[in-house]
């Protein structure tokens, strides 16, 4: 039960300090190694005990504990024991006895917890039988590396003649108790595991522990020798044969978990809109599967899209449907549309509505026309001009309304026209110096688009139409 005893007084340890508990106790072993975790201030390397030798503990002190005479060690590092080297009683030596007092049959190590508790965590346990097993800690943070961080992780340390053996890799090949590693992005995460067992006979893995994990994460048990998978949100325990004539039936060659992320459950934007309402623009959307890690804002263009602002932005919280009020919106032709940033850091945009409030302080919105509507192939766009005469608009029997603009086109007029499909994206960008503007379609959709014309003398729109392309 050597190695068995021994890692679970190394995981109780490690899983103490991990998970924010203050205390973890378990028996004194005969040889264990405990590791440093975040929160102390000083390392903890090895804790021997060999008849009547004493633990060693680097920077803090050194504690005896004889198999008869078990101790409590507080290693607080703001609270540090200074107790002699004394194989004879240390705990009544250094003038603190208070750092090292008799605990009955257990040896009790007080930690102080970390300062950012791990709360994301898998647990997995090899068992021979229900007295003899090893089980193993990995959890899950953005700041944690995938290689072995001394600060983060738990070394794996095997102990004599255990029936069983279980422990994880860091990418950087180093065995571990606790491995502490961020979740995936797009590329999913492997994570090999080494399985050891002392007789050729059949063996258990179990889950005992997914916690806290987001939804969108798929969790799987790879048996490479068997070919087979096991979904361990599902699932908690998978059977199998250990045979110490087939290395491959063991060892870190066989078994590992999958981590990878299920698209289908990442976030759904359902519908977006914007309305005219009592005390301002009523902006709301619906979504599925964003949960409490996806990143909204809405932004706000009053220049014809050349410019958004952010006029909110804040994580999402499950609700499923979100509202915000712009309660001072500008007396323009005003754009809304939402940013949405994923688990992965990914941007995706909604489509964009438009308000109009007030004289926008330029033309009428109608103050440009398009011909011929439907269009195969060509289109012309007029931007209207007081006292002009457009041939192609009075073929078609339109009358035409002018309003506050110059009496003729001047060589130094300026528009920029944009052309957007009916899902907000630009298809096309053009500059005229003319009052006259046409444009070859034919390679379009077929489908509805918009044109949007600004006056860049002055940044104020001249006019938004549509056209449908056959």
């Amino acid at each position: 039960m050597g190695r068995k005893l021994i890692s679970r007084v190394i995981f109780s340890i490690a899983s103490a300090l991990i998970l924010n508990d203050v205390n973890a106790q378990a028996p004194a072993p005969d040889t264990a190694a405990f590791r440093y975790m975040n929160g102390l201030q000083t390392s903890i390397n090895y804790i021997t005990q060999v008849g009547k030798a004493d633990f060693a503990i680097p920077g803090l002190a050194r504690v005896f504990n004889a198999k008869s005479e078990p101790a409590v060690a507080d290693l607080s590092p703001y609270n540090s024991p200074n107790i002699a080297d004394n194989t004879t009683n240390p705990c009544l030596t250094g003038g603190k006895t208070k750092s090292c007092l008799p605990a009955g049959s257990g040896l009790l190590i007080k930690a102080t917890p970390l300062q950012t508790p791990i709360t994301q965590l898998l647990r997995l346990k090899l068992m021979t039988d229900t007295l003899n097993y090893d089980d193993i800690a990995i959890g899950f943070s953005g700041n944690a590396s995938n290689k072995y961080d001394p600060t983060e992780d738990a070394k794996y340390m095997p102990g004599i003649d255990a029936p069983e053996g279980l422990s994880s890799f860091s990418s950087d090949g180093v065995r571990l108790s606790v491995n502490v590693l961020p979740l995936p992005h797009i590329k999913p995460l492997k994570i090999r595991l080494d399985v050891e067992g002392r007789l050729s006979r059949t063996y258990k893995l179990d889950r005992t522990e997914l916690s806290n994990v987001p939804p969108i994460y798929e969790f799987w048990l790879i048996d490479k020798y068997k070919k087979d998978s096991l979904d361990l949100k599902n699932n908690a325990d998978y059977t199998f044969d250990l045979d110490l004539r087939d290395t491959a039936t063991y060892g870190a060659n066989r078994f590992s978990v999958l981590i990878r992320q299920n698209p289908a459950l990442g976030v759904h934007l359902l519908n977006f809109t914007a309305i005219k309402a009592p005390g301002g623009a009523l902006i709301g959307w619906q979504t599925e599967n964003e949960q409490d890690y996806t990143g909204f804002s809405v932004e706000r263009s009053s220049n014809n899209g050349t410019t958004f602002e952010a006029l909110d932005s804040f994580a999402s919280t499950a609700s499923g449907e979100y509202r915000i009020l712009d309660k001072n919106p500008p007396e323009a032709i005003d754009q809304y549309r939402l940013r949405i940033e994923d688990l992965n850091g990914i941007v995706s945009y909604s489509n964009i509505i438009t308000l109009t409030y007030g004289n926008p302080g330029g033309p009428p919105v109608n103050n440009i026309t398009i011909y011929p509507n439907p269009a195969g192939n060509i289109i012309h766009l007029v931007m209207l001009s007081p006292n002009a005469s457009f041939p192609g608009l009075a073929m078609q029997g339109k009358t035409v309304k002018t309003i506050g603009l110059a009496a003729n086109p001047t060589a130094n007029a300026l528009y920029s026209i944009k052309i957007i499909n009916i899902t907000g994206f630009v298809v096309k960008t053009a500059t005229a110096r003319q009052d006259n503007w046409q444009c070859d379609v034919t390679n379009l959709h077929p489908g509805t688009y918009i044109i949007q014309v600004q006056n860049d003398a002055d940044n104020s729109p001249m006019g938004k139409g549509t056209f449908v392309k056959l």
